[in-house]
């Protein structure tokens, strides 16, 4: 019976662990995936820019 319990609380910890590490992860790939939208549209935006003043001198 004890050591069911020990079996049961070193699980509840692995996956607490587990869960932390979880959200570390899921934060980082979050802001990685927002600088590349950030880089993604800025390209848009500059690429805009150099089609409007290329139109504009011709």
């Amino acid at each position: 019976m004890f050591e069911k319990f020990i079996v049961t609380l070193l699980n509840k910890e692995g996956a607490s662990q587990f869960e932390k590490s979880a959200a570390t992860l899921k934060r980082k790939y979050w802001w990685k995936n927002i600088k590349m939208i950030i880089i993604m549209c800025a390209i848009i935006v500059i690429l805009i820019i150099i089609i409007i003043v290329w139109a504009g001198n011709k």
